[in-house]
């Protein structure tokens, strides 16, 4: 799965983002095989077998309750601290009795995921996460409820009923609760999906799911967008160097010096809020966004010590668009809250890199004969801004 569109076909991204990204729901059904390769039975099994610490590698829940850990996992206390183990033959016994399963941020545990959710973050700007959901009977793991985020639910395996109903209110945070328990009884949305289905489902809108034909499989993608709240914790940090924003509230002032002090803090946030416009704004964030960082041994460490292989994949990792500014003889870019800066010979490769973001090293070498290939990526890697992996997953 290389992009969004590729999700989204035959719906064009731009018509989805116009017409329904954050506004409305949207079902569109696909190929039986589409999504296939991004999650297998075998796949799920890995992922629940690693123990994890803090949590365990696995949820369940039944009749719209979580089932407490403590009842299927055993916590082992050691020097690297408490880590949580399945044991599986209760969760056997809970499953036939129908709970479902749900595997949490599946992505961090399983590189085709992992994989998606760089491209969508690439693409739309927003953190993307991937939690997994698999059921056997018709009894429903999770009440009706919304999520905060805006979701792709990805149908993989079996067939569920899904019901999505109106939003109680619009673009809710993940720290508001629900303000009402009983969401609307006439759902805006009803239908199965199916294998190879994809439904969007906006932030806020309530929805619920229930198996139609067993054994399910789905992978939900979550879009965690910027905000308006996220702008403005954005230019509160910035709004720190201000003498006037870290002066002490003027509680014991005169009337006048207070209407004054008002004022003129006003006249500070307006300020910078008027040089600022969406472009600038997402640039900032998008320069600041958190890496999905990887090793890369041996070079990390002994680079002039090991050759790069003509068949290795080079990944590139910033996880957002990244501005390329040019001045004299060098151009410099920031991103995963770093300034970088490069011999401005070195561009050519740098772009090809942002475009297509992984390439074997032997295509890389040969696109840019007149570059030290080899010298350039191996820098890149000690920066984390480059990956170096056997496979074109990492």
């Amino acid at each position: 799965m290389e992009s969004l569109k590729d999700l989204l076909s035959p719906i064009e991204p731009a018509r989805f983002l116009s017409e329904y990204y954050f506004r409305k729901p949207l079902h569109i059904p696909g190929d039986a095989k589409r999504f296939s390769h991004l999650l297998s039975w075998d796949d799920l099994n890995r992922a629940t077998t690693r123990p994890l610490p803090r949590r365990t590698p696995l949820r369940l829940a039944k009749d719209g309750k979580q089932i407490p850990k403590e009842e299927y996992a055993v916590r082992e206390t050691s020097s690297a601290g408490d880590l949580w183990r399945v044991k599986f033959r209760v969760v056997r016994r809970l499953l036939e009795e129908g709970c479902t399963l749900l595997i949490d941020r599946i992505d961090e545990r399983h590189e085709p995921l992992a994989d998606l959710c760089r491209t969508l973050e690439v693409e739309l700007g927003d953190q993307v996460f991937a939690d997994a959901f698999a059921s056997w009977h018709q009894t429903q793991g999770f009440s009706t409820h919304w999520d905060a985020e805006q979701v792709l639910v990805l149908q993989l395996k079996g067939t569920k009923r899904w019901r999505v109903l109106k939003p109680e209110w619009l673009h809710p945070t993940r720290e508001d609760k629900p303000r009402s328990n009983r969401p609307p009884s006439e759902p805006y949305w009803e239908g199965d999906l199916k294998p190879g289905d994809l439904l969007y489902i906006p932030g806020g809108w309530w929805h619920d799911a229930l198996a139609v034909s067993g054994p399910t499989l789905h992978v939900s993608i979550s879009l965690h967008a910027t905000n308006g709240i996220t702008v403005l914790n954005t230019v509160l940090s910035e709004l720190r160097e201000d003498e006037l924003v870290r002066t002490p509230l003027p509680r014991f002032a005169s009337e006048a010096e207070q209407r004054r002090y008002m004022s003129d803090l006003r006249d500070v946030v307006d300020k910078k809020l008027r040089g600022l416009t969406v472009k600038s704004l997402a640039e900032k964030i998008d320069a600041s966004a958190p890496v999905r960082n990887r090793l890369s041994l041996p070079w990390n460490w002994a680079p002039e010590n090991e050759a790069v292989a003509a068949h290795a994949w080079v990944h590139w990792l910033p996880p957002r668009h990244v501005v390329v500014r040019e001045f004299g003889a060098q151009f410099n870019f920031q991103s995963m809250g770093n300034e970088f800066a490069f011999s401005l010979d070195y561009l050519p490769m740098f772009r090809d890199l942002m475009g297509c973001r992984k390439a074997r090293f032997s295509e890389l070498c040969s696109r840019h004969p007149q570059l030290p290939a080899e010298k350039i990526l191996l820098e890149l890697v000690s920066f984390g801004l480059v990956a170096i992996s056997d496979n074109s997953v990492i």
